[in-house]
């Protein structure tokens, strides 16, 4: 392999060009790369192909290696973007069903048959905890989905070793309020950050619940196979008790090593609460001590973000994601639903015809009859001008178009013409730009 890297000590490089080839003929190192290319050598592991990788795998423990080193080759291929478990084809599937695995167990690294083994993608387990179990030799807070997928070992699930706080000793006065202080006040611009990149609701609502609370002491308890086993958290450690967010730390360090420390220990915990590999984008919120450093800090993680949207994001309205393009809902006719709106729809042609007198009813030009063919109908779709615009020039807004394939009703005009008739609810809507 030309760029071994972490892994030297299972590819061996090829050997340098001499001065003399240089010299003699012309050889530098451009020409002795193309040429090791050129005879097949791959450049790095990127180049290998998914059934090669397996079959390296499997022949680890035969060939001696130490499981550390295998360890590390584990994570290269699981931090490989390319690569497809599917086209491991016969090996990958031996693979993820017999191979052995590089694990930690009892404070050692060991080869280990798969049965039993778990990958930790938490990090607050005890480290006592840990030697009562058959670990992959995998960092945590990885993609637990790629490690199944790509090396068939299931998830450690906290509920399955029934992981809990069983005490506390809680630390209220000193440099904990200034800890709780700074995670409370950092709230509202972690969440802005957070919304900006992944508005994902569930996690802002737990966040917004989260409490901090700051411990010299914490054990936690745990079964495994049917035993008890009560383990202390390790200092600098976080864990989940509810939407109490604990974390210990030691009372002996200084007030800059504490709140340092706190504050990745604090980080860590939003990481695994909003499922990230780290919680290093929330550290210059937490560690910041005023309001102005916090704001700066979230201007420089959101550029492109005027003040007044950034204003809205730290306040909780959110008005830079509100669609242009969102409709106008009748909530009246939602909650009467489309049975009841067609029954109102016949019983006022009903009495109209009875008032007209008009006792003989025709074809009605707009409803669709049974089996007809698909068709098309083109609407647009306007940009809805705001409301708060007072300007008195209009706007040039996009239009959109949408194109309505299959049996369709009577498209309603903006005067409200036979509101009651709808479309097909089968009909499928396609949007072109």
């Amino acid at each position: 392999m030309i760029e071994p890297g972490v892994l030297s000590a299972l590819f061996q490089a090829p050997r340098a060009r001499s001065s003399t080839g240089e010299i003699e003929f012309g050889l530098d190192k451009a020409h002795w790369r193309r040429g090791l290319e050129r005879a097949g050598v791959v450049r790095n592991l990127d180049d290998l192909p998914e059934s090669q990788v397996y079959r390296l795998l499997a022949s680890l423990p035969s060939r001696q290696v130490k499981p550390e080193v295998g360890s590390r080759l584990f994570l290269q291929i699981l931090e490989r973007e390319t690569f497809d478990p599917e086209l491991g084809g016969v090996d990958g599937i031996t693979f993820r069903a017999e191979g052995k695995l590089p694990v930690q167990f009892g404070g050692r690294r060991i080869w280990a048959e798969r049965e039993g083994v778990f990958y930790a993608q938490r990090d607050d387990f005890p480290s006592v905890a840990k030697s009562h179990l058959r670990l992959l030799d995998l960092p945590s807070r990885r993609n637990a989905k790629q490690v199944m997928a790509r090396f068939g070992v299931a998830t450690l699930q906290k509920d399955a070793l029934n992981l809990k706080i069983c005490s506390v000793d809680e630390v209220v006065e000193g440099d904990s309020i200034t800890l709780r202080s700074r995670f409370d006040l950092s709230k509202p611009y972690i969440a802005a950050l957070r919304k900006a990149l992944s508005p994902d609701g569930t996690h802002l609502r737990r966040l917004e619940a989260v409490q901090l609370k700051v411990a010299a002491h914490a054990e936690m308890e745990l079964s495994i196979d049917g035993t008890k086993i009560v383990e202390k958290l390790d200092p600098w450690r976080h864990s989940f008790d509810g939407d109490t967010l604990v974390i210990t730390v030691d009372g002996t360090r200084s007030f800059e090593e504490v709140m340092d420390l706190g504050c990745h220990a604090v980080a860590d915990g939003l990481a695994e609460l909003f499922e990230l590999q780290s919680g290093a984008d929330f550290m210059p919120f937490l560690a910041s001590s005023t309001d102005a450093l916090r704001r700066a800090h979230l201007q420089r993680a959101l550029p492109s973000f005027s003040e007044d949207e950034l204003a809205s994001l730290i306040g909780g309205v959110d008005h830079a994601f509100v669609s242009p393009f969102a409709p106008d809902v009748d909530a009246e006719t939602m909650a009467a639903g489309p049975a009841v709106a067609a029954n109102n729809s016949r019983d006022g042609q009903a009495s109209s015809t009875a008032d007209s007198g008009n006792h003989e009813s025709g074809p009605d030009p707009d409803e669709v009859p049974s089996g007809a063919k698909p068709s098309e109908v083109e609407l647009t779709v306007q940009q809805r001008q705001p409301q708060s615009n007072t300007s008195l020039e209009r706007t040039s807004f996009p239009r959109r178009t949408l194109r309505v394939s299959g049996p369709t009703g009577q498209v309603p005009n903006p005067n409200g013409i036979h509101p009651g008739k709808g479309t097909d609810r089968r009909q499928v809507f396609t949007r072109r730009g």
